[in-house]
């Protein structure tokens, strides 16, 4: 199953996500492997021009750490429910 899909199913009762990334994004000097968050959804990937592109992304509203992200299926190594 695709990852983005997989944590839309996890999040589909409003739980918060933990997701593993498989690259770690760095804020300030801190990198971070882990994202916890809440799914805003699945939505269409534009480029910069405004064509959409042929892959989707999960939308991500993080609160650790804090940002939104738009996470496609690469981007994602693993994903489950966070403990909140």
């Amino acid at each position: 199953m695709r990852k983005i899909v997989e944590a839309e199913i996890l999040s589909s009762d409003g739980s918060a996500l933990r997701i593993t990334l498989t690259t770690p994004v760095v804020f300030g000097e801190t990198a971070y492997n882990v994202i916890e968050g809440y799914s805003w959804g699945i939505e269409p990937e534009f480029d910069d021009d405004g064509e959409e592109l042929d892959y989707d992304v999960l939308v991500i509203d993080s609160f650790s750490p804090e940002g939104y992200f738009r996470l496609s299926d690469e981007d994602i190594e693993k994903v489950e429910k966070a403990e909140r």
